[in-house]
């Protein structure tokens, strides 16, 4: 961390009159960084990902238009200014349905040609190349990964990518994308497939009725639950190949399995995660019962038994996440609720293993992608339809920095100048959290000013 000593003495006479320079008080504060500004993202954000491009990590997020003529839906995000990303995804994504281009899946993956970012969602072309509904980006341009996705029969319907994760059958590490399509290149798939490098494959077989799952898949992921190494769906389906599956399922690479009875509505979100009684398989959507289990829309399977988190949410949950905030890795969840457990949040909460908690009053709209990613510093980047997070402007997009270590760079641009006297000011006189709880007592008050002081003066690491 750089500091600019010529205004450190400038910073003590600011506030010369009240107190003298002290060292720093040591206080971690949880907080949303002010990184993305009012400015927020140009598009709403469904999906995001860190990605290095040859020039650095950065943070990529994609989405939907503001409006049918709105730029790209997809873009790069440096920690300080957001660029386009080789002329992102087509505006139409269905010449017979009109519909608008979306992205709803990210994620970066070396299938041994280079790493590069696989994009999912419902577009024609990316970067003017051919490449319904999955296309790549190699830090230099666009290309398509295999034949487009398919829905034969339904032109109305624009086939869509919803989610991918990476998964070893046993064969070596491939990706796996779920949606909503049955054929890709005229290989029937059912909504379930995945890439070895060079083609598609479908799920344990090619017929259309009996292989994959039916219906939508919205989310995937893997996980080892000591008896089985798995690859784990959900989304809205009754059965996975001929197997009885609500809206989750099991595959070991050559089998299906259910998960119980399921759950009485869709799966949206999946993390593995140990809250401190042994790691489980977090499920979250839209439902009220896993098992025979009552639950609000969030629930874990242990891999025998299905269990109840905290009591659950009054709304749908979208995204989870595994962050570490500075206090210990915990779950995040986020969608479109008011209440974690009896706690009142703003479509985001923290479950610690014992409690949910606020999330430093959260944000004002629906969440739809949660990512951690590390540009400019660790932070839970957090993406939907809102306009503010913490009380502060952040259209769309914001990062949650969590426990800021080091507190006195308001601006979060890496260097303690005057800048961070406006922005800790700014942020003082709008009320926020960051400025108003910097010193322990609840009061926004002077104190809270010679606190920010003290920290500045000690400079940060």
């Amino acid at each position: 961390m750089r500091r600019n000593t010529s205004l450190v003495r400038a910073g003590c006479a600011l506030l010369a009159a009240v107190a003298a320079c002290a060292p720093a008080n040591g206080q971690c504060t949880q907080r949303w960084s002010p990184e993305f500004g009012p400015a927020g993202a140009p598009f709403t954000v469904n999906a995001m990902a860190q990605f290095d491009d040859g020039t650095g990590p950065a943070l990529y997020a994609g989405g939907g238009a503001l409006s049918p003529f709105g730029p790209d839906r997809i873009g790069r995000w440096d920690g300080a200014a957001w660029s386009d990303v080789a002329g992102g995804i087509s505006h139409i994504a269905n010449s017979f349905c009109g519909c608008a281009a979306q992205v709803f899946a990210m994620t970066a993956f070396d299938d041994g040609s280079g790493s590069a970012l696989f994009v999912g969602g419902s577009f024609l072309q990316a970067g003017g190349v051919s490449a319904g509904g999955i296309a790549r980006f190699d830090g230099a341009g666009w290309s398509a990964v295999g034949p487009p996705l398919t829905l034969p029969g339904c032109a109305d319907c624009p086939p869509t990518a919803y989610a991918f994760t990476t998964f070893d059958a046993g064969t070596g590490e491939q990706l796996y994308a779920g949606g909503w399509f049955t054929e890709i290149g005229g290989a029937v798939v059912n909504n379930l497939a995945h890439w070895n490098g060079s083609a598609w494959q479908p799920i344990g077989g090619v017929t259309r009725n009996r292989f994959g799952v039916e219906a939508q898949v919205r989310a995937l992921t893997a996980w080892d639950d000591g008896r089985v190494n798995a690859l784990y769906v959900g989304g809205s389906f009754d059965n996975a190949d001929s197997t009885p599956a609500d809206s989750i399922a099991r595959w070991d690479g050559s089998l299906w399995a259910p998960l119980g009875s399921g759950v009485d509505g869709n799966v949206a979100a999946m993390a593995v995660f140990d809250d401190g009684s042994g790691e489980a398989l977090f499920v979250a959507g839209q439902f009220t019962s896993a098992g025979r289990l009552s639950v609000r829309n969030i629930a874990t399977w242990d891999g025998g038994a299905w269990n109840d988190v905290g009591g659950g949410f009054n709304g749908r949950v979208n995204a989870l996440s595994v962050f570490d905030d500075g206090s210990g890795p915990a779950l995040y969840a986020a969608g479109d609720f008011t209440l974690a457990g009896g706690v009142s949040v703003g479509n985001i909460a923290r479950w610690d293993g014992a409690n949910w908690a606020d999330v430093s009053f959260g944000v004002d709209g629906e969440v739809f992608a949660l990512a951690p990613a590390n540009i400019r510093g660790p932070g839970l980047y957090v993406g939907g339809i809102f306009t503010v997070a913490g009380g502060r402007d952040s259209p769309r997009i914001a990062k949650w920095a969590g426990c800021e270590v080091c507190y006195a760079d308001c601006d979060t641009n890496g260097v303690l100048d005057i800048f961070d006297f406006l922005c800790f000011q700014n942020s003082f006189v709008l009320g926020e959290p960051y400025a108003c709880d910097c010193d322990p007592d609840p009061a926004c008050d002077i104190f809270d000013f010679l606190c920010f002081q003290n920290a500045f003066v000690a400079g940060c690491p």
